[in-house]
């Protein structure tokens, strides 16, 4: 609680009360094992009805330091092209809270036996709130401090193209396209702005028990330098994912996953800041848990790849 305020005043500085920066919208260092959470075109895509849970947490051992979860669920309609999946995703930062709900439609178009693309929507709605009262101060009284704390609700809509083959994809996406204007009062106004991403990715086969894949993600929102993040993954014996990831100017990702049987993988990264964001030697730790519930088709993409 003692450390609260600190955490507070810092986000102010670092972001210039923009609220998107601090909270929506968090690029998990393992998003390549479920792509949904930032592009809805990747509903279905796995063929099966698909699980998938995700914790981050930054600077470990702070009080009110970033904390981010999302769980997803998607499936094709069987014998259809159409797909359906649904999102919950929280992010907390001090006194910060955003909660997102949205429901998700994609629908397949077969460009061939094996290269398909898959158009995507999400609508939701989003309650951001801040609680003031949450702060521990000296002066209750001080006029630098709002006393009232903020509550609100708006819709929120994504959209997205998924190519995908099965060894090789990429996407195009846009989040928050409803974004808006947060005023508080006296305070200068937050801002909650559509974020824009491409992805990309290719396995190689070195080896019956070797594969690599290099990955590339680029982020961009109005008001931020575009993200650059570089990904590459090496699959052993078809059970172990080792992966290592640089975000430009932010951090170094380190990643291991298991299969542990056809279904249920999970996976493990730790994010090490760099740069100016290295205001804290904790970084940022990540787990990750999917489970693939049935197939529909035989000869689907596999699953452990994307």
């Amino acid at each position: 609680m003692k450390n609260r305020l600190y955490i507070f005043l810092l986000f102010f500085q670092l972001y210039s009360v923009d609220f998107a920066s601090a909270q929506n919208n968090s690029v998990y260092t393992q998003y390549l094992f479920n792509g949904l959470v930032i592009n809805p075109a990747y509903a279905g895509s796995n063929n099966a009805l698909s699980a998938s849970s995700i914790i981050r947490k930054q600077w470990l051992g702070v009080d009110g330091s970033p904390f981010a979860s999302t769980f997803s669920v998607h499936s094709p309609v069987n014998k259809h092209k159409a797909s359906f999946g649904g999102l919950l995703y929280q992010s907390k930062t001090s006194i910060y809270n955003e909660l997102t709900i949205q429901g998700i439609y994609a629908y397949r178009v077969d460009l061939s036996e094996e290269k398909k693309l898959s158009l995507g929507l999400g609508i939701g709605v989003t309650n951001y709130s801040i609680r003031y009262s949450n702060l521990t101060h000296q002066n209750p009284n001080d006029p630098a401090i709002p006393g009232d704390n903020q509550n609100l609700f708006q819709p929120t809509v994504s959209a997205g193209a998924y190519y995908y083959t099965n060894t090789f994809f990429a996407g195009l996406s846009a989040q928050n396209l409803t974004g808006f204007l947060y005023g508080l009062g006296s305070q200068d106004d937050m801002r909650s702005y559509r974020h824009l991403f491409a992805t990309t990715g290719k396995v190689f086969t070195v080896s019956p028990k070797l594969k690599l894949k290099p990955g590339l993600l680029l982020h961009y929102y109005n008001r931020s330098p575009l993200l650059v993040d570089l990904n590459f993954h090496a699959l052993l014996d078809e059970v172990v994912w080792l992966g290592v990831s640089y975000r430009h100017q932010v951090s170094i990702n380190y990643s291991i996953r298991f299969n542990l049987n056809r279904q249920l993988s999970f996976g493990y990264s730790y994010d090490q800041s760099i740069g100016n964001s290295s205001i804290t030697k904790n970084g940022a730790h990540e787990i990750v848990l999917s489970y693939l519930f049935k197939y529909y088709k035989k000869n689907i993409v596999n699953p452990r790849f994307f």
